[in-house]
């Protein structure tokens, strides 16, 4: 066949794939406006002789476990290998050419035909009292690269076929991994991730069962996927790469190596941010700290325990463990930082400081104050040699500094260095950024604790309204200053207000955070105060319950840490 035939015949079934696809779309389109018309006809002929009175949602829907039934994903592997090996023994799968075009399109045409028979099969037995899901997007969706997995499974079949058809023993034993790959990762998921599997393999059923709605990017990156990822995409891509050494490749094949390494990727890299932009900020830490160990690990076996590098991902490995309330496992790795930044760095290098400086943090955290005071010390008089002295980093020692003599009870020293400290950040970083916001935060704590109560809500009225701003209302640091005012509402005796304020941060923190988390136990043992202050002592008496049960030591009013 001419270059001219190939290029004519390749445009020819590229359309033809992007038409069938798009009819199958509007297909899917069609159906939910047909079946939402006959359910608002059916609504219609209703003689209702009363008006019926339908019981309100609830806005928690509990997790529900649906497994795809093992012969339809038996099946779905079946044929993808039956279609696979057929055409290699047909000679319609090559090294340099990749599959034949008639191939992927009958592949194709089966897939969306058995999309389009589950959605007619779900609209018929959907019950009268349910909403109609949108089948447009998961008819098409199990054909479309990096979303399908039903055709990562064709593809990886595809491969094994191909390697068998070079009848070498290092093509069938590549063939056989590859397989034994698919097996496993199989095994893998339906012990671990059967829901997860089932929207993945089965996307139609999965949209009428639909409850919680996430972004692209946190569907991309769940758990499952990165289940997939290091379980079948990984392993079969260095297998596929193994073989395109050695027996060369097609373009197709490059661009589906292509594919699996950037979905690891990003389901490596991008987990912590879908999280965080959903304001699941404690899934988020904790999807940080499982990438902070992994690169700590390949970085020690790659450079060295002592690099720069090394030591870079352990001081933020210790500050995710500190936003995870893991204050023990953080201060020994911190300790473990600090001693090797002051023998590779020195004790002035700017990088030790900071090691120092959050050390010092975390000794606070854990009710060691004169350590932290003195290590404070150390790190502000060492920032005062070598930094300026309104620098933003001499800031941040000074205001630590001062939050550990109030915690040591020295509330006018405390307070005669705050109010340094936040007119210097207004003047350098302005009234809006973060550091400022949090050093205000601290002064008005210190205000209360001197009985300055009224100054103290005005100050934090004024920074929960610039973090509402500027963080956004389920950012962990507007809660913190929510639930200071809370407190200070309540030593001024407005309790009504105090327990308004504190049951908003307490759902707050339960959705964001998790019930065991040291922040959320302290909203709960200070909504329970407040509480007993109103008089209800059987709703105060069993939250502190909750609280002591989930066995976490909690303090009633806290200053945050920047």
């Amino acid at each position: 066949m001419s270059t001219e035939d190939q290029s004519a015949r390749q445009q020819f079934y590229g359309s033809l794939l992007i038409l069938i696809v798009l009819a199958a779309f509007v297909i899917g389109k069609l159906l939910t406006l047909g079946a939402s018309i006959c359910k608002m006809a059916a609504c219609c002929r209703r003689d209702t002789p009363y008006q019926e009175l339908k019981a309100e949602a609830s806005s928690e829907v509990p997790p529900q476990q649906h497994h795809t039934p093992l012969w339809v994903h038996i099946s779905l592997h079946f044929f993808c290998a039956a279609l696979a090996l057929l055409a290699a023994d047909f000679g319609l799968l090559s090294i340099q050419c990749g599959i034949c075009w008639e191939i992927y399109v009958l592949w194709l045409l089966v897939m969306l035909i058995a999309g389009m028979l589950q959605a007619i099969h779900g609209l018929v037995h959907l019950p009268s009292d349910a909403d109609v899901p949108d089948l447009g997007k998961p008819i098409v969706t199990p054909v479309l690269p990096i979303l399908g997995e039903p055709l990562d499974i064709f593809k990886d079949w595809l491969f094994v076929a191909l390697a068998m058809s070079q009848r070498t023993w290092l093509s069938f034993i590549i063939a056989t991994l590859a397989a034994l790959v698919l097996v496993f990762s199989s095994f893998w998921m339906r012990q671990h991730h059967c829901a997860a599997l089932e929207e993945m393999l089965q996307p139609v059923s999965h949209a009428f069962r639909r409850r919680q709605h996430e972004t692209f990017l946190a569907k991309q990156t769940a758990p499952s996927k990165l289940a997939v990822a290091t379980t079948e995409d990984l392993p079969q891509a260095m297998l596929q790469s193994l073989f395109v050494i050695i027996y060369g490749g097609s373009n197709t094949q490059f661009v589906f190596i292509g594919i699996s390494f950037a979905k690891i990727v990003m389901c490596i890299l991008l987990r912590q941010y879908a999280l965080e932009s959903s304001g699941r900020w404690g899934e988020a830490w904790a999807a940080k700290e499982a990438f902070l160990r992994m690169r700590v690990a390949v970085s020690s076996s790659l450079c060295g325990s002592q690099s720069q590098s090394v030591l870079m991902s352990q001081h933020e490995l210790a500050m995710a463990l500190s936003d995870l309330g893991r204050h023990e496992e953080a201060l020994e790795l911190k300790q473990q930082v600090v001693a090797a930044r002051l023998e590779v760095l020195g004790a002035k290098h700017p990088g030790t400081l900071a090691s120092q400086h959050n050390l010092a943090l975390t000794l606070g955290e854990l009710g060691r104050h004169e350590e932290a005071l003195e290590l404070q010390q150390q790190v502000v008089a060492a920032e005062l040699e070598v930094l300026r002295a309104k620098h933003p980093e001499i800031l941040k020692s000074q205001h630590n500094l001062a939050f550990t003599l109030g915690e040591l009870g020295r509330h006018e020293e405390a307070l005669e260095l705050k109010q340094q400290v936040v007119a210097a950040s207004l003047e350098v970083l302005g009234a809006k950024h973060p550091d400022t916001l949090a050093y205000q935060n601290n002064l008005a704590a210190t205000l209360s604790k001197l009985g300055r109560h009224e100054e103290a809500v005005e100050l934090q009225q004024q920074v929960v309204a610039a973090r509402l701003e500027v963080l956004g209302a389920k950012h962990p640091e507007t809660l913190l200053s929510q639930h200071n005012l809370a407190f200070f509402l309540g030593e001024l005796g407005r309790h009504e207000e105090a327990l308004e304020l504190k049951q908003q941060v307490v759902v707050a923190r339960l959705e964001i955070l998790g019930a065991k988390h040291p922040e959320t136990l302290a909203s709960q043992h200070n909504l329970a105060s407040t509480l007993g202050d109103l008089g209800r002592h059987e709703e105060a008496l069993e939250l502190q319950q909750q609280v002591a049960t989930a066995g976490s030591k909690v303090e009633g009013q806290r200053e945050p840490n920047p």
